[in-house]
């Protein structure tokens, strides 16, 4: 996946400021430069997205979401997600820097993050 520098430093800092609680967003444009926040929940264990409410982006090509721990592993959960929306997806641990950012495809194998 590749990712403007920009686009990474602003996730990592709202993956900061929402800590404890998770954040998601939606990625957009080829490479990522862009993103917006996704309609929903957020506690310190789980994002309930309200899917309903999030509109048709042509340029959606997938999402983002922090763990408050250091556990950047896809869980169940996140797999089935991933199938929704987009062809690429990360999750950022704690403590929020570059190297604690995992890329999955849609299917759940894991991916490489290329920073531009």
């Amino acid at each position: 996946m590749k990712i403007k520098k920009e686009l990474v430093e602003r996730i990592l800092e709202i993956s900061k400021e929402a800590y404890p609680n998770e954040v998601a967003g939606i990625l957009l444009n080829n490479p990522a430069s862009d993103f917006v926040l996704m309609p929903g929940e957020f506690s310190n264990y789980h994002v309930y997205v309200k899917m309903n409410l999030i509109p048709i982006y042509p340029n959606l090509i997938g999402t983002f979401h922090s763990h408050p721990t250091s556990n950047n592993h896809a869980s169940q959960a996140d797999l089935n997600f991933f199938t929704k929306l987009g062809r690429e997806h990360l999750i950022i641990g704690y403590p929020y820097v570059l190297n604690s950012i995992a890329v999955y495809k849609s299917n759940g194998e894991k991916s490489e993050l290329v920073v531009i």
